[in-house]
This record gives structure tokens, C-alpha cells and sequence, in this order.
């Protein structure tokens, strides 16, 4: 039988290749729709979907086989590169994977029709930020007596300067606590050795004395212990000084924060401390004293210092008594920041913070710190529209005013309340992500008549959580009554 020999002839027209099934995920993966931008495909994937296509720039060719008697088969191939793929087949395996995921499912997978929440940030507070971070730097550019302060020297001179009490008041979900977190990465900043730490009371334990204190207390110890920061390579030597100034009162203080004892665990024995002989009333000039002394050492290795108690709206006298001790001791020669958050409208001529405030206010030039009072308001509708626009990626802020006036409307500018109002248009859609059109739609109309009914967000967030099954409303209960966190 005669030889045959292939023949590579140039067509034009469709062609067709084998491809394998990771090809088609690898294609998937890397032509995921993006949020970021202005709700269009971002470089990278536009990049990525431009390779696909050159793909197909390789040069069409037929192979045929024939003998002497005619033509006796032929097949179409791409002549290109072994990696390179065909466009066209990947698309139709990608489909028929995708026929067999419900719609949901697949949008579900896509970002470019959620919230972008991270671009948001604090919009319309500059004026409050610049306030606060003056007050840390003034903290930081005072003399610090450090070195004194780790010798275990007493100095008898006032600290004026070295110390600031920060009063942040407002509503709830005005972005009180948002605002001192403000100031974390500055305080923080590498190699200026300071701390940034947060303790917060709660509704459920106000109570318990020293709850939002020791929360406090545990962050720095946390902090001390933390390899990541330049504070742990000096742990020992704040372990000794901690029970060289405390003694027995080591074993008190461990009872209100765990954390303490690893901190001390390299420099004496924790193994047999025990809280149960421990009593929380005992003594409150005891306390005082044990949390004075405390922050001293941690001071002197960790400046400055930054400490935020939120909500004291429901702390406990002996919490306000040893804030009040804190800030109003002249014998701690080191930078200490402290910042106060409570809901205005829950304070008032008759409650206990005010009149410690008030207090306070009486002795701060005779102790030498200062204090600063910072009201967080409603944001503008300006200000609403901005969050709405970085919300839904739009450049443009003529496109989203009308849905900014309604929004400022339903929740008086009160941030929080703003992202949820904006949640629940979402999930009963009336804010829906067009996927043809490439942007949010809204009806204006339909969003003031869906949500007239309700005098306040609070509400349209009640009726939200009736509609809830009535396990989940009992779960919610239940997890009310553990606390912010758990």
C-alpha cells in the first residue's frame, strides 16, 4: 500500500483543540469580575481576558492524510504555542459547569455588586480628627522621663504636658469609637515604642467592677507579650518590675486580668495563684493603688501610652475612680493618653460620669493634665453622599444626591444607622446591582413610600428582625444577654 503523508494546507474559519478541564478554571479564576474602580473590570483582569484572546493569534492550519486512490481524512488544528488555549471551547465548558449552579449561587461568587465597605473610612470628621491628633501630640513631643521612671526613682514635680484626658461623647453609632481608633497607627508607629490599647463596659456586666479597666490592662499585657513588637524583648525586665513594686499584690491583680500572669510567669512562680481567696470589695484605695502602680511600670517601658475605655456611660464608680487616679498622678513622668467614649444622650446632670467629669475638670491644672471634649455629631448629606459613593464605587456625586437626601431623611446622618438603612434597601431590593448595565439602580419613589411607614431606622431595623424566624429572634436574645462579645 503506498505511503501516506500529511499535508498542512492554510484554512480559514473555526477551529477546535482539546483543553484541559484546569485550563477552563484557570481562566475562570483569573477573569473574576473586581468591585474596585468605577464598577468596570479592573486592569488585571482586563489584562488577563486580552492574553486569553491572543491565544487565538497562533496560524489555522488542516492536516490531511492521503494516499493515492483520494483524500482519506483531514483535521483543523491551531499552530501555536503547547500552553496556549482556544477561547471559544473554554467559554462553552465554562457554561455548561456553570448550568448546573443556581443564578444565586453564581452571584453570590461576584463582588462588583456588594457594598465596598473598606473604601469608606471616616468620611465628613476631619475637623474632630485633627482635634484628637493634636492631643496625641502633644503628649509625644513633651520630655519623658523614661529612664528615671525605670530606676523606680519617685519624682514629686507635676507632668504638665505629659498627660491628656480625651472626652469623646455622641450618639450611638456615630462613629465615637471609629474616631479614637484613629489614632492606633500613630501611637504604634515603629520605633517610637508606644501602645495603642482599647477596654470596653458593657450594659450586661456594669455591675462587675473593673470590667472595662482590666479589659484594658489585658490588652497591654497582650501587647508586652506580642513578638511582633519592639515592647517584648524588654518583657523580663518589665515582669521584675512588676513584682518588685507590687509584691502580693500581684495575686489581686491577676484575679481581674488572667493575662498578667504570663507576663510574670518568667520572673516568679504563677503555678499556685490562685483567685479564690480574692475579694473584689476589698479595699477600694487597695485597687487604686494596685492599678496606679501598674500602669507606672507598663508607662515606663511603653510611651506613650494610649488608653481608650469605651462606653463609660456604664462603668461603675470604682472604674471612674481609677481613671481619675490614672491621669491625676504627678508621680508617673511618662506620656499617657487617656480617651473616654460614652453615648451623650444616656449622660446626664444626675449620672455618675458627668459629675466625675466635672470633677476632673476642677483638678487638671493642679495635677497637670489636660482635657479635651470632642462631640461627634450626624454626618451632612454631603458628607452621606460621599459614603454612599465610595459604598457603591460612583465617581459621579450628582448620580447618587437623591438617593443621599432620602438616606440622610431616614437616619439624621448617623452613620452606622446609615449602612444598615442602605443593608435593608438591599436586601428587600430596592438597591439592586444591574449586571447588564454595569451599575447600582434605585427608584427613589418606591424607596420613601417602602420605608414611610417607620419613624427612625430603628424601627425599619425592628421590623427587619421580626420577619426573623422565631429561633433566630430567641438566638439573638440569648446572645444580647453575653455582651458585645463572645
Amino acid at each position: 500500500m503506498p505511503a501516506i503523508t500529511p499535508h498542512h494546507v492554510p484554512v480559514s474559519g473555526s477551529t477546535t483543540s482539546i483543553v484541559k478541564e484546569n485550563d477552563v478554571e484557570s481562566l475562570s479564576s483569573s477573569t473574576k469580575i473586581s468591585s474596585a474602580g468605577d464598577s468596570k473590570l479592573s486592569g488585571k483582569d482586563d489584562e488577563a481576558c486580552q492574553n486569553s484572546y491572543d491565544t487565538l493569534q497562533g496560524t489555522p492550519t488542516t492536516t490531511m492524510t492521503r494516499s493515492e486512490d483520494g483524500i482519506s481524512g483531514f483535521s483543523i488544528s491551531i499552530r501555536s504555542d503547547p500552553k496556549q488555549s482556544e477561547l471559544k471551547l473554554i467559554a462553552s465548558k465554562r457554561s455548561s459547569a456553570l448550568s448546573s449552579r443556581t443564578t444565586q449561587q453564581v452571584l453570590s461568587e461576584l463582588t462588583i455588586n456588594k457594598f465596598d465597605m473598606k473604601s469608606v473610612g471616616l468620611i465628613g470628621r476631619d475637623a474632630e480628627i485633627a482635634t484628637l491628633k493634636s492631643c496625641l501630640e502633644r503628649v509625644m513631643t513633651a520630655p519623658s522621663d523614661k529612664n528615671e521612671a525605670r530606676q523606680g526613682t519617685q519624682t514629686t514635680k507635676t507632668s504638665q504636658g505629659h498627660k491628656e484626658l480625651v472626652f469623646i461623647k455622641g450618639l450611638s453609632g456615630a462613629g465615637k469609637s471609629s474616631l479614637a481608633k484613629t489614632l492606633e497607627n500613630d501611637s504604634n508607629r515603629k520605633g517610637q515604642g508606644g501602645a495603642f490599647v482599647e477596654g470596653k463596659f458593657d450594659l450586661t456586666s456594669s455591675d462587675a467592677p473593673y470590667s472595662g479597666i482590666a479589659a484594658a490592662f489585658g490588652a497591654i499585657c497582650q501587647f508586652v507579650l506580642d513578638k511582633n513588637n519592639e515592647v517584648s524583648a524588654a518583657s523580663t525586665s518589665i515582669a521584675e518590675s512588676i513584682v518588685s513594686s507590687l509584691g502580693e499584690e500581684v495575686q489581686l491583680l491577676i484575679h481581674l486580668i488572667p493575662e498578667l500572669r504570663d507576663v510574670v510567669a518568667s520572673y516568679m512562680d504563677t503555678s499556685e495563684m490562685t483567685a479564690q481567696d480574692v475579694d473584689i470589695e476589698y479595699g477600694t484605695e487597695r485597687w487604686k493603688y494596685a492599678f496606679r502602680t501598674l500602669t507606672r511600670v507598663f508607662n515606663s517601658h511603653v510611651s506613650p501610652l494610649v488608653l481608650v475605655l469605651d462606653d463609660l456611660q456604664w462603668a461603675d464608680v470604682s472604674s471612674l475612680e481609677v481613671m481619675d487616679y490614672l491621669i491625676s498622678d504627678v508621680q508617673n513622668p511618662n506620656q499617657l493618653l487617656v480617651i473616654g467614649c460614652y453615648r451623650s444622650n444616656e449622660v446626664d446632670e444626675n449620672s455618675i460620669l458627668y459629675n466625675r467629669i466635672q470633677t476632673l475638670k476642677g483638678k487638671q491644672a493642679k495635677s497637670g493634665f489636660s482635657i479635651t471634649e470632642i462631640e461627634v455629631g450626624g454626618c451632612k448629606v454631603e458628607d452621606v453622599n460621599k459614603i454612599i459613593m465610595k459604598m457603591l464605587s460612583i465617581d459621579d456625586d450628582a448620580t447618587t444626591r437623591d438617593l443621599a437626601e432620602v438616606c440622610f431623611k431616614r437616619t439624621l446622618g448617623n452613620p452606622f444607622f446609615l449602612i444598615q438603612f442602605m443593608t435593608m434597601l438591599q436586601s428587600e431590593e430596592l438597591l439592586t446591582y444591574n449586571l447588564g448595565l454595569l451599575k447600582w439602580v434605585w427608584d427613589v419613589v418606591k424607596i420613601e413610600t417602602a420605608t414611610m411607614s417607620a419613624a427612625n431606622v430603628v424601627e425599619l431595623l425592628q421590623s427587619r428582625l421580626r420577619k426573623l424566624p422565631l429561633q433566630a429572634q430567641l438566638f439573638l436574645k440569648y446572645a444580647a444577654c453575653l455582651g458585645s462579645s463572645f
